[in-house]
């Protein structure tokens, strides 16, 4: 049974070529059948807030084709998962918390004899009272959705002294951004076979060491028995950090004793796994009479929905990147988690520096407004330099070319032509925005690392970690990282990445694939180099086919693992603090028609710095990808949600960026060579998000005259 049903992937394949992709050939999780694999799906709460009065699945079991039905009591382990927070039931029992929350579990042989099962379950939930919006789970008199109450998590800081910091002037503002759901194409699944004691999971997964660690906590099997194959995904952008369908599919099989494949469709997708964050921010800066930020004061609240998943971490970098790309010696931030009865909230691209540097961004724009002052020019004398310590204290060890950023911006043709006539109807007002930002590679004073293996096999130079890709091009990164380090022909190197077997590399997010993994090759190569220095007495020249299999047939086969860890750097006021950054600045150029509002962006020159760009296509699909992302997070992206309910449950409901949507786009790069990165590069992937997002509504002010405060921007906001 496991070999027929894993005989198409349980042999991990080298890089994966885009013609796969492009032709329809490459198999996702859900794309994989088999004859013995059963169908798992999930009886969830369909209610926000509630009581759990009755689960009878009686008449379930007795229907025709069910292999298996598991309620909370089948949990063996502990009945809840999240990463950092442990609190999410894989099954409720007592409480429902959210629309999304699951009770029972199905698993059966067809389709049609699951959703058949599931609605012969018998679930009688007592409605609570919801809590729906930051304001109502503010409100003493709200309802407690967990017995600790309504606010589980804060987070201060102060770098230098606000208060006593003289200033010839204040200005404040509030701003607010969405709840954004990462729609990517492919949904959530996993492939789950449980036999002899031992998991074998195939799924889709930004975090497959994670999910490990949170399986055995709740199946209570030994982490050395449960291996992972992941696929690459058709899309992630951090909400596929979580568990989703893991456990489930996995207990299903263990008390079914079959394969069980479980897919959400996209309503339940929506329904039940991560978004981002719904942010408040008030911001209270002080000023100089020469027009420098003397300090700023950020307070943040964030909507943790009804379970904290990653909120703590990403409530934690917003703290990290408050002051954003600037010099301002006093800095306080406080933030608070609160609960509300919405989907738990999870990592997105951008995970908390976008959110604040959209809040931040706007209050530039709020304070050139109020004074009269150049945009442009009243960030560029404001930015941070080489040598200078950034909000939180710390002096960033890499590379600071954040003025290099703008002055290429405020040099291109559409800042520059910002005053000429359009030639369009008087209603049609143009807008041009300006925004800067910065975002950090890697988990900054929080530790990472990550281990390479490299072998010499088979003629080829094989590389090993455990790290997914995610669509960044990180196989043909890492082969041209190699072939540089080792001096060795592209054509023999290759590149395995989907296996939990192979070196522990991290998580596929906080732009450090390429930074952390690219350094542990680097280091690999190295010691590769010197291991057959010392065994064939000489230098060996690696460009060539011939060497390589000489080399096998003198020695056999050669392994060598290292690791790359961040350095540790102690100080600054804030013990969550980053050291390592990327700057970008947006400009975007708008069309507003005053009558009705209706709005268009025609044009984003964006200007990333990230160091020494290994591999451009790759580099500059990431940056139109996530030029039109933020684009939707501007204008149009929002997880609506009515009393409690996901409203926003599909791609009818929930609007993204279409071909038509998509405005010209010019990227800029800004020379550059990163010291401590592999090949003097630093991670990018998150960059367009901190900064084209801001732009694009500050052009759209800068068109109406509105001040906007809020993100998605509406028709209305614009009239």
């Amino acid at each position: 049974m496991e070999e027929l049903l894993y005989k198409n992937v349980n042999k991990s394949s080298p890089m994966l070529g885009s013609s796969e992709k492009v032709t329809g050939t490459y198999k996702y999780v859900d794309d994989i059948c088999a004859p013995e694999i059963y169908y798992g799906g999930v009886l969830r709460a369909g209610i926000p807030h509630g009581i759990i009065k009755k689960i009878d699945i009686s008449g379930a079991v007795k229907s025709p084709g069910v292999k298996a039905i598991i309620t909370a009591k089948d949990v063996p382990g502990l009945n809840a998962f999240g990463y950092f927070v442990p609190e999410q039931p894989v099954l409720c029992y007592d409480r429902v918390r959210y629309d999304g929350d699951a009770v029972v579990a199905v698993v059966a042989d067809t389709q049609e004899h699951l959703v058949r099962a599931l609605e012969m379950i018998d679930l009688e939930i007592e409605p609570l009272p919801i809590v729906d919006s930051i304001d109502e789970a503010l409100d003493s008199k709200a309802p407690k959705i967990h017995e600790k109450g309504n606010i589980p998590y804060f987070v201060d800081y102060e770098n230098g002294n606000f208060n006593s910091a003289s200033a010839d002037r204040l200005v404040d503002g509030f701003y607010e951004t969405s709840m954004v759901k990462p729609m990517y194409i492919e949904l959530e699944s996993t492939i789950a076979t449980y036999l002899n004691n031992r998991l074998e999971i195939i799924t889709t997964t930004q975090s497959p060491a994670h999910d490990i660690q949170q399986l055995s906590r709740s199946l209570n099997i030994d982490e050395k028995n449960i291996h992972i194959k992941f696929m690459d995904p058709g899309g992630a952008f951090g909400g596929k950090e979580e568990i989703h369908t893991q456990i489930l599919a996995s207990l299903l099989s263990m008390k079914g004793k079959v394969p069980v494949k479980m897919t959400f469709t996209r309503e339940e997708s929506n329904m039940a796994t991560t978004r981002r964050q719904a942010f408040r921010f008030y911001i209270k800066s002080t000023l100089s009479s020469d027009n420098h930020i003397l300090g700023i004061y950020v307070r943040a609240i964030a909507d943790a929905g009804a379970y904290i998943s990653h909120g703590t971490s990403v409530l934690d970098v917003s703290g990290s990147h408050a002051s954003g790309p600037y010099f301002i010696p006093n800095v306080k931030f406080e933030g608070m988690l609160v609960y509300t009865n919405h989907p738990p909230a999870g990592g997105m691209r951008g995970y908390g520096a976008s959110e604040v540097n959209f809040a931040l961004e706007r209050h530039i724009d709020h304070i050139c407004k109020e004074l009269n002052l150049d945009p442009a020019e009243f960030r560029y004398e404001n930015m941070l330099r080489a040598g200078q310590p950034n909000g939180t204290g710390l002096v960033p060890l890499s590379t600071v070319k954040a003025r290099e950023t703008l002055e290429q911006a405020r040099s291109g043709r559409l800042w520059k032509s910002r005053n000429k006539a359009s030639g369009l109807p008087p209603y049609i007002k143009i807008g041009y925005g300006i925004a800067s930002g910065a975002k950090s590679t890697s988990y900054g004073q929080g530790g990472d690392s990550a281990k390479v293996k490299m072998t010499v096999e088979d003629g080829y130079i094989n590389i090993y970690f455990s790290t997914p890709d995610m669509g960044t091009g990180i196989r043909p990164s890492i082969k041209l990282i190699a072939s540089k380090s080792l001096n060795a022909d592209i054509d023999f190197i290759r590149v395995y990445n989907d296996d939990t077997d192979f070196p522990l590399s991290g998580t596929a997010n906080a732009s450090r694939v390429t930074f952390m993994i690219g350094n542990a090759v680097v280091k690999c190569s190295i010691s590769l180099l010197q291991t057959l220095r010392r065994s064939l007495g000489t230098a060996v020249d690696l460009s060539k086919k011939d060497t390589l299999e000489e080399i096998n047939k003198r020695l056999g086969k050669v392994e060598v693992t290292e690791e790359y860890k961040l350095p540790a750097v102690a100080g600054g006021s804030y013990k969550k603090g980053d050291f390592i950054f990327s700057f970008a600045t947006a400009v975007a150029r708008v069309e507003v028609n005053s009558l009705t509002g209706e709005h268009k962006v025609t044009d984003i020159e964006f200007y990333p710095e990230a160091g020494n760009i290994i591999n451009p296509v790759a580099f500059r699909s990431q940056m139109e990808g996530g030029i039109i992302m933020s684009l939707g997070y501007a204008i149009m992206e929002e997880l609506k949600t009515f009393k409690g309910h996901v409203i926003s449950n599909n791609f009818t409901t929930y609007m993204v960026p279409t071909v038509k949507d998509v405005p010209r786009i010019t990227i800029g790069t800004i020379p550059g060579f990163e010291q401590l990165g592999p090949l003097g590069a630093k991670g990018a992937g998150e960059l367009p998000l901190v900064a084209v997002a801001p732009a694009i509504v500050n052009a759209l002010a800068d068109a109406t005259g509105k001040n906007l405060t809020r993100i998605p921007v509406r028709n209305e906001d614009l009239i």
